[in-house]
This record gives structure tokens, C-alpha cells and sequence, in this order.
């Protein structure tokens, strides 16, 4: 992407339109980073439960065997 030089000449009120806009991209982008990093934070939990899950079904297994 070439990068391209604008040159605007704005009023005081379109400035201040414009820094909301771009004040509420940066908040909506940080509110976005913080949910994914749960979202993260929810997929690591998830890991962990599924390898619990995995081994409490092989000792499941070995106990049955054992049993056998």
C-alpha cells in the first residue's frame, strides 16, 4: 500500500469530530484485544481440561484392565 499525503483544511468543530471518531477506533480496537485475549486465556483453560479429560479416561482404562 503506497502511502499518500492529504492535505484538508477542517473547521475547529469537523476536527472535533474527527478526533472522536478516531478516539472511539482506539477504544473499540482495545475492547477487541481485550476479548481475544480471553477469548486466549478461555482456549488455554480449555486445553488444560481436555488433557485432564485425557488422562482420567486412560486410568479409566488401565483400572479396567487391572480389573480384567
Amino acid at each position: 500500500m503506497n502511502d499518500k499525503e492529504i492535505k484538508l483544511k477542517l473547521s475547529y468543530s469537523e476536527m472535533l469530530i474527527v478526533k472522536e471518531v478516531f478516539e472511539n477506533f482506539v477504544r473499540v480496537n482495545q475492547n477487541i484485544n481485550v476479548e481475544l485475549g480471553r477469548l486466549k486465556g478461555v482456549e488455554e483453560y480449555i486445553e488444560i481440561l481436555q488433557k485432564i479429560k485425557t488422562s482420567l479416561d486412560f486410568e479409566l482404562k488401565s483400572k479396567d484392565r487391572e480389573e480384567k
